[in-house]
Parts: structure tokens; sequence; C-alpha cells
């Protein structure tokens, strides 16, 4: 076990990296562990598209929710890479976007108990557009 809080000692690295280096392997497991949790709450092929089939019968908006994944995972590195490419700091824009990325599970779980008292219309688009946000 501790041999994963450890950086190699022939391994040349930079010293501020080793200093922070055990808080950062903590930070990012959590962090992992967290994302996977809420992500089986909203998986894409089974229990997102059984909550949208209770508010609507179209078999198209049922199966766009997997598109959405793919589309809200890839379409946003096509747009940002150059901006981040050209940034000596990136990790100021990645805890951002992280943030940013986060918040629709805290909304899709809030929203599942006001979406009952909402028109099926207009819930359907909130789930999908904050399922595409994810």
């Amino acid at each position: 076990m501790r041999a994963l809080f450890s950086i190699p000692s022939d391994a040349a690295t930079n010293p501020e990296v080793v200093r922070h280096f055990k808080r950062n392997f903590l930070v990012n497991v959590l962090d992992s562990g967290f994302w996977f949790l809420g992500d089986s709450f909203v998986a894409a092929y089974t229990i997102l598209p059984v909550f949208v089939s209770t508010l609507t019968d179209s078999p198209v908006l049922i199966g766009l929710i997997p598109a959405l994944e793919g589309a809200g995972w890839f379409l946003p590195q096509l747009f940002l890479a150059r901006q981040v490419e050209g940034r000596d700091r990136r990790l100021p824009m990645v805890v951002k976007l992280g943030a940013l990325e986060r918040l629709p599970f805290l909304f899709l779980a809030i929203g599942a108990f006001f979406l009952p008292r909402l028109d099926q219309h207009i819930a359907v688009v909130l789930v999908l557009l904050l399922y595409a946000t994810k």
C-alpha cells in the first residue's frame, strides 16, 4: 500500500510533484470514485432511458440519450483543445470546467423531485439538456 503513495527514488521528478504527490493522488482517486458513482446513477444505456421513458413515448428522444453522452464527451474537446494547448497553466481551466461538468449531476438529482410537477415536454427537454452538459 505504501508503494501507491510514493514515487520511485530513481525517478527524475520535479520536487513540487514529489511534495504534493500524496495529496494529488488521494484527490484524484476520490474525484474519480465519486464521478463514476454519480455517473452510474445516470447511466446512458440503462437508467436514464428508463427515466425518460416515463416522461415520453418517443423512441427518438429515448434513443438520443447515448448520442448525447458521446457528443457531450467529445465535442468540447474539439472546441477547447486549441485554447488549452496554448496555456502555460492548464489546471485552473481544468478545475473550473470540472466543476461545471459536475453540476448537472446535482441538478438532475434535485430536478428528479420536481419533474412530476412540470409539463412532460419541458421535463424531457430539461433532462436531455442537463445530460448533454454532463
